[in-house]
């Protein structure tokens, strides 16, 4: 049972990073707006719609099997892995201010603050951009590790690890895209995944990045 369980996951978790990554690319959307231009104005929606779905069996599949528990967390250790976790809860709400929530869920087209001639977009350093250029995954990492575990969650804490590292990567490559040099330099002067205390940027330099 175990080694067809983990076959299972592997195989969906894997499919779900490979659609997801596709349907997130440039060339994918860029191949959908050829055959249907008046995608341009509901891909995000419908890709968070499918990214929504295709995550319940994954949900699913580990709540019925959750596998043999691998450690658990007691005493002060549980205090702290705690503390950690609900710092970053707390963090990544307070990040959701440096993002347009309407436009990144896609339901910007019910309230009327579309865009239909979809201009190019800004380069912006939010609060926590200043120390790490991916805060949301950083959030999500320390949540994912502080969780007592058992086989198939760290299995799936592994498997998610992964794709965010992959994921950033490939977002990042977008952003180059977008942005050119200006990306180029935030990358050289601020850590991707995790913040070091010798990568990041003052309010201030970020201003003057901004100004190029």
């Amino acid at each position: 049972m175990f080694d067809s369980v983990l076959i299972i996951y592997i195989v969906l978790f894997t499919a779900y990073f490979i659609i997801h990554s596709l349907t997130a690319s440039l060339w994918f959307k860029n191949w959908c707006f050829s055959l249907w231009p008046n995608l341009k104005l509901t891909y995000r929606l419908w890709f968070n719609i499918l990214s929504s779905i295709l995550l319940v069996p994954l949900i699913i599949l580990l709540v019925i099997y959750p596998g043999e528990m691998l450690w658990q967390w007691t005493g002060w250790q549980a205090v702290f892995v705690n503390i950690l976790a609900i710092s970053a809860a707390i963090g990544f709400y307070f990040s959701l201010s440096d993002y347009n929530m309407t436009e990144f869920w896609g339901i910007n087209i019910f309230s009327g603050q579309i865009n239909k001639n979809l201009p190019k977009e800004q380069f912006y350093i939010g609060r926590f951009h200043l120390y790490v250029r991916h805060p949301w995954y950083f959030f999500l990492l320390i949540i994912l590790w502080t969780r007592d575990m058992t086989t198939y969650q760290f299995l799936t804490a592994v498997l998610i690890s992964l794709y965010l590292i992959i994921g950033s990567y490939l977002e990042e490559q977008k952003m180059i895209s977008y942005f050119g040099e200006i990306y180029r330099i935030y990358q050289q002067k601020v850590a991707g995944l995790i913040p070091l205390p010798w990568k990041f940027l003052t309010r201030e330099e970020a201003d003057r990045l901004l100004e190029k």
